[in-house]
């Protein structure tokens, strides 16, 4: 029903028609900065209808990433008249399978924290709550 890929340059403008809709600042680059991993869910028109990033950063080592590598997935949205068709649960699973083999973690942050359903999913994903408040910082065990 859907078709799932990853993202590349190419798909800015579907990244950005999703912004849009969602009242959030454009991507002005022509490439996605390449610590940017995203995949997104197209209607077989061609619609975009789900997107879901992992944003690869490099920190000074600690206990948590002794290597100083870091995943953070993130950015994930479901256009509202396709929700509760499994296309983030999906999208989510793409990016946690492709996680680079020196990254010993991943975290989400989930900016709405009264997202029930977001909440849900990270939680089938092994996600725990790590900090409570406005934010919502999730750390896979």
């Amino acid at each position: 029903m859907y078709h799932y890929r990853k993202l590349n340059d190419t798909d800015i403008h579907f990244i950005n028609e999703l912004q849009r809709q969602r009242g959030y600042a454009l991507i002005s680059e022509d490439a996605l900065p390449r610590e940017w991993v995203g995949y997104g869910a197209f209607t077989q028109e061609g619609q975009i209808v789900g997107i879901c990033f992992l944003f690869l950063y490099r920190r000074l080592p600690h206990s948590d990433y002794p290597n100083g590598v870091i995943a953070e997935l993130g950015a994930c949205y479901t256009v509202p008249e396709y929700r509760r068709q499994g296309i983030m649960s999906e999208l989510i699973g793409m990016s946690l399978r492709n996680i680079p083999a020196d990254c010993p973690q991943v975290e989400a942050v989930v900016a709405d924290a009264s997202n029930h359903v977001i909440r849900i999913l990270m939680e089938q994903y092994g996600f725990e709550d790590a900090v409570a408040g406005e934010r919502r910082l999730w750390k896979q065990p």
